[in-house]
């Protein structure tokens, strides 16, 4: 018993310890992207809506260049840009080439279900990027989405 309980308090202390070393380091890994996504939309001054924890989906199809994985999302009057932490890549959508804005969930108001939907024409092919951030709604206002009759949700504050 006396082995078991010095076992895990070694597993306990490595993951602590773990954790203190790699915090600081995916701190800088975000916002080393947060200053990348910001340059890629013209600088702060041109940034409408940012996203320090979005997270990316991919593209359909896949091969459209489009990431997975966390990272950061900004939008400008005229870019749509979304920069992973770690490894840093990026991928950036012109929104003049946007066509549909869409939302995967019935329930937009749920920040751990919305999933955002950009439609857009990169090199005169149909691509769906997809986002899901922790304000969705927000989101799709910036981006132009059609609420259609009902209208943007009554949000709960709570």
């Amino acid at each position: 018993m006396n082995g078991l309980l010095i076992a895990a308090a070694v597993v306990l202390a490595v993951v602590v310890i773990a954790l203190l070393v790699t915090a600081p380091l995916m701190k800088r890994a975000e916002q080393a992207a947060v200053d990348r996504a910001t340059e890629l939309v013209g600088g702060s001054a041109e940034v409408r809506r940012i996203e320090h924890r979005a997270v990316g989906f991919g593209t359909e199809p896949e091969d459209a260049g489009g990431l997975r994985g966390m990272g950061v999302l900004a939008a400008s009057a005229d870019q749509l840009v979304f920069v992973t932490w770690r490894p840093m890549a990026e991928h950036v959508i012109d929104r003049a080439t946007v066509t549909t804005i869409d939302t995967a969930t019935a329930d937009v108001a749920d920040a751990n279900k919305a999933m955002i939907e950009v439609t857009s024409t990169i090199d005169g092919h149909e691509v769906v990027s997809s986002f899901r951030v922790p304000e969705p709604v927000d989101w799709l206002d910036e981006l132009g989405y059609d609420w259609g009759p009902e209208g943007r949700p009554a949000l709960d504050e709570a």
